[in-house]
């Protein structure tokens, strides 16, 4: 990749967090037919989960129906030690909850829309002055301190998104999702379609929002990816969770791993 880029990538790896914030999502029996079972997961304040599994296991529908957009199913789902229930995307963000879609031109951005109305999209209310109109001024303010802090590369805010790079694409969705100042982010393949070097920038603003507080999931199946992000590793199978890996103890590998996503039972 260097000698095709001419460009000197440097890798990232997240310093381990300790995880001694308090329980942010909790999740207790929850289950959805054809979908998953038997769900028990608890992330914590400023810790990164990763998911992973074959298609078809349950992960991605469990990021889905945390964010309302498919039945949640039965069980008990607690944030921070209250009842959460979301029948759709905005009771989610309104409760502390969001989503970024493996499918960002689908479901992440507005393509011929500017750059700063992506990012405040899911805030709007929140900008209004005191005539009920949207306050310019605040909102081009917000939009800027975030394409300053997550490094955007575009020419304007006015820029529409669609002309930026996939790379750069992503980090609007990031600041988003960001404006929204979220309790907990589910991330579904959040590099997914991005060069190598924005990569490794999308996994440092991962890691800067889970410093800055948030409990974050990672759906992924790179799973070198996911050891190079997450403090934990979970791997779903046929709709539940089989096995849990903790990030830095000798028993956790890419092989472990990779056997536990095949279904075969892991030995100690």
């Amino acid at each position: 990749i260097r000698l095709i880029s001419g460009v000197q990538l440097d890798a990232f790896t997240r310093l381990r967090n300790s995880i001694t914030g308090p329980a942010m999502l909790e999740l207790h029996g929850l289950q959805r037919s054809g979908a998953y079972t038997a769900l028990d997961l608890t992330v914590h304040r400023g810790e990164i989960v990763g998911i992973t599994g074959l298609e078809g296991s349950g992960k991605d529908a469990l990021a889905r129906g945390l964010f309302g957009l498919e039945p949640m199913g039965e069980g008990e789902v607690l944030l921070e030690d209250k009842p959460y229930r979301a029948a759709d995307p905005r009771q989610a963000l309104d409760q502390g909850v969001a989503y970024l879609p493996r499918d960002r031109h689908g479901y992440g951005i507005v393509g011929l829309r500017p750059v700063r109305e992506n990012v405040t999209l899911p805030i709007l209310r929140k900008l209004l002055g005191a005539a009920g109109l949207l306050s310019g001024p605040k909102e081009r303010s917000l939009v800027q301190q975030l394409i300053d802090k997550l490094n955007v590369k575009t020419p304007s805010q006015e820029q529409p998104v669609e002309f930026l790079s996939g790379g750069n694409q992503q980090k609007v969705v990031f600041a988003k999702l960001s404006s929204t100042r979220p309790k907990v982010l589910l991330l579904d393949e959040p590099t997914q379609g991005v060069d190598v070097q924005a990569k490794v920038e999308i996994l440092k603003i991962v890691d800067q929002l889970a410093r800055e507080g948030s409990a974050i999931m990672v759906i992924a199946e790179d799973i070198r990816e996911l050891l190079d992000v997450s403090d934990r590793i979970l791997v779903m199978f046929q709709g539940r969770i089989v096995q849990e890996f903790v990030v830095g103890e000798p028993g956790t590998s890419v092989e472990r791993i990779l056997s536990a996503v095949e279904g075969a039972p892991v030995t100690a």
